[in-house]
């Protein structure tokens, strides 16, 4: 019942997003075999895949928050960004469903996922103590 719960509230962001019903699969039973036919057939690893993953995309600096940080930022961005880049790539990847990981040719060890298993327990345990303004973007504040 929550699944199905769940995936009618999915279904509802699909409509904000501008999907038609008609390029849904409307149950979650419906949708399954749907997800398996797309893994075997239609995914492949596009450019946004690749770039998604890529370590060495320029990003630039942050823009915004109080110009002192800013300028901190600005001037240590060459050293912060090679570390901040990996860890995204590592998130990506290893938040990615296994199935669909494999199916555009995305490699993950069993080293990195107990890596992933371990940082994803520390968040459970950090997150719910933090102060909300830390805990929730601003915008989920108001």
């Amino acid at each position: 019942a929550q699944e199905r719960a769940l995936y009618a509230e999915w279904l509802q962001v699909g409509r904000i997003l501008g999907i038609h019903d008609r390029d849904m699969p409307q149950t979650v039973e419906e949708f399954w075999p749907y997800w398996k036919k797309m893994l075997a057939e239609e995914i492949e690893a596009t450019t946004v895949v690749r770039e998604l993953v890529d370590v060495d995309q320029p990003v630039p600096p942050p823009d915004r928050g109080p110009w002192p940080l800013r300028t901190v930022l600005r001037a240590l961005w060459p050293v912060l960004l090679p570390p901040l880049a990996r860890f995204r790539r590592f998130v990506t990847i290893g938040l990615m469903p296994p199935d669909a990981r494999a199916a555009v040719g995305l490699p993950w060890s069993a080293e990195q996922e107990k890596r992933l298993r371990r940082m994803c327990a520390v968040l459970r345990v950090v997150v719910p103590v933090l102060p909300e303004r830390l805990r929730y973007l601003p915008r989920a504040r108001a």
